[in-house]
């Protein structure tokens, strides 16, 4: 979206106005966790975590199960109604999906009413 600086404040209030009407002062809260940072083999010129970005991330394997529920723990108590987990790179791998998949599962025990979103990828 390319705009002028002094057009920023009208997107802004036009976008409060529709979010208004149709949700009124509802709010709901997602909690993200980056599950896994930078190390993408990818080279899409709009992402900070692609192969030959420049971007000053940080840049990490695959978190480990208890960084996932710590992450799921804080969601809960904030009250959040979805907590995303997100991981860097064209798709995962089946290595990653068993890790996530069996930890969704400690944390719909743990936080049965906290909805779970996972965006690992292409699959």
């Amino acid at each position: 979206m390319e705009s002028d600086d002094s057009e920023l404040l009208d997107v802004l209030s036009a976008a409060y106005r529709v979010r208004y009407h149709h949700h009124g002062r509802r709010v709901r809260l997602n909690f993200l966790i980056n599950a896994k940072s930078g190390l993408c083999a990818e080279d899409c010129a709009y992402c900070s975590q692609a192969k030959n970005s420049k971007a000053a991330i940080s840049k990490y394997p695959l978190v480990d199960r208890e960084q996932l529920l710590d992450g799921a723990r804080v969601a809960a108590e904030r009250k959040a109604s979805t907590y995303c987990i997100v991981i860097s790179g064209r798709g995962p791998t089946q290595r990653d999906l068993d890790h996530i998949g069996e930890t969704v599962a400690e944390i719909k025990r743990i936080a049965p009413n906290l909805k779970i979103c996972v965006s690992p990828g292409l699959l």
